[in-house]
């Protein structure tokens, strides 16, 4: 079954309604289970607005089309007199999901200084985009190599996990879920190291 109209994977068939509750086992996080992944944003600066609609699938498990995230980018830009395809502020992208009644009005967005809160919902998260974009791998590895520091913009994402893996050495990791299509990373996730993590990310906000 295909959530999005470029192709995107549902990693989920079902939602449990307002029984929102992640993954959990000890420090490991993950609403991986939850996710409908395989936005594409294309060649629009919609990354904030396909954050928002990320959140809003994971915790009420209503589908939104990369259509209506774009058409809903686009309206944002005249409303807010905003030149062509310029990105937006967490903010931005959130009062227009707020307007939209995507998210309800008697939510907040708020700046977190880690991930600790991420047990009660996904975190958006604002990235400086180094070469370990463009390298990661199909199963959603980011590469760690810490040459790879050339900063070529800024891009924004859900946060989705966070913990250990058994199999794999290093960590702790964090992942998150982009909208770069399905065929980047994992169908759509990504994974780094939380050095790189932390070394790269400029801002996390929640909604409370």
């Amino acid at each position: 079954m295909s959530k999005s109209d470029k192709g995107g994977l549902v990693l989920t068939a079902t939602h449990p309604g307002v029984d929102v509750t992640p993954l959990v086992d000890g420090d490991n996080v993950s609403w991986i289970p939850r996710i409908l992944a395989g936005d594409d944003q294309g060649q629009y600066g919609a990354c904030a607005m396909f954050t928002m609609a990320n959140w809003v699938e994971i915790m009420t498990g209503r589908a939104i089309s990369d259509t209506d995230v774009i058409d809903l980018y686009l309206e944002t830009l005249e409303r807010c007199h905003l030149p062509e395809n310029s990105g937006l502020r967490f903010s931005q992208a959130f009062d227009a999901a707020v307007f939209a009644h995507w998210i309800p009005g008697n939510k907040g967005l708020v700046a977190v200084r880690d991930l600790t809160t991420l047990v009660d919902g996904p975190i958006f998260a604002g990235y400086a985009v180094t070469d370990a974009w463009a390298r990661v791998s199909t199963q959603g590895c980011l590469d760690h190599d810490p040459s790879l520091t050339l900063v070529s913009g800024h891009h924004a994402v859900l946060v989705i996990g966070k913990g250990v893996l058994s199999h794999l050495d290093g960590g702790p990791y964090v992942w998150i879920e982009n909208s770069w299509s399905w065929k980047w990373g994992w169908n759509g996730i990504g994974v780094m190291e939380d050095a790189l993590h932390r070394k790269t990310c400029k801002e996390l906000w929640a909604i409370v």
